[in-house]
């Protein structure tokens, strides 16, 4: 209940990326360290009751060499905020 446990998902979540520091993301995707905190900063401040960043899908996702890793993150992204909704069947 309180995400304490060492087994918990959201702490091995947290083991799990902690070896993506800024530098090294930059180092793998090329883009400034200046730049990705600019989106960090704004996408991370959607975690608020008041506020959802949401993730556009799109089949270029899926057909990407790794898509599906694409889009499993984007979906811990979004339950990490908190800001996700099962897909609503009309």
């Amino acid at each position: 209940m309180t995400l304490q446990h060492e087994r918990c998902v959201f702490q091995l979540l947290k083991k799990h990326y902690s070896r993506y520091t800024l530098e090294k993301v930059t180092q793998i995707t090329g883009t400034p360290s200046a730049d990705l905190e600019k989106v960090y900063k704004s996408y991370g401040s959607t975690g608020t009751p008041d506020k959802a960043g949401t993730e556009l899908y799109a089949m270029g996702w899926c057909q990407h060499t790794v898509g599906v890793q694409n889009i499993r993150a984007m979906s811990i992204i979004q339950s990490l905020l908190g800001t996700w909704a099962l897909p609503r069947w009309n």
